[in-house]
């Protein structure tokens, strides 16, 4: 049997005992916060706070879900993973984002089937405006996972040799 899990919020009547704990959490969330929104350029500074409120409070699935977006921006994105899913089991509803971010962090990690499952059903709950908008992406995205499977049920040997320093610097 699978517990379930429920989303926490950062709020004083969740941390009774640990007030000052949360007032740094909040003040982390913040921080990371003004990062986050200037874009993906600055997601590897908000994840440093992101995930130091995280410490203090693992449930909470708005929390997750931008700790995951941020490893999808790094070189570490498949790190990505388990916090996307924490996200999606705390509040299915966290983010318009989270089946696309899910489906992204699938397709890296050659999790083929779970990418398609997460892009459909990412663009069924699309407003028919945004399902034309995105129709092109989606499907394309669908057609990479399609040939990732196939590309792996056939793979090719091949020797990487060195040609000297003129061609490999």
């Amino acid at each position: 049997y699978q517990e379930a899990q429920q989303n926490i919020n950062f709020s004083k009547e969740n941390f009774p005992n640990n007030q000052n704990g949360l007032k740094e959490a909040l003040k982390a969330i913040r921080q990371g916060d003004e990062l986050y929104f200037q874009g993906s350029v600055s997601y590897k500074q908000a994840l440093e706070f992101y995930l130091k409120a995280n410490a203090f409070n693992p449930g909470n699935a708005e929390l997750n879900f931008k700790i995951g977006t941020c490893y999808l921006s790094s070189y570490t994105k498949l790190k990505a993973i388990p916090f996307l899913e924490k996200a999606q089991k705390l509040n299915s509803n966290v983010d318009p984002q989270l089946h696309f971010m899910l489906g992204k962090a699938y397709q890296l990690n050659l999790q083929w089937d779970k990418a398609i499952d997460e892009y459909t059903i990412f663009f069924q709950f699309l407003l028919p405006r945004e399902q034309k908008e995105l129709n092109d992406l989606i499907q394309k995205r669908i057609s990479e996972c399609k040939n990732g499977m196939e590309l792996v049920k056939k793979p090719v040997n091949v020797k990487i040799e060195n040609v000297g320093p003129l061609i490999n610097t």
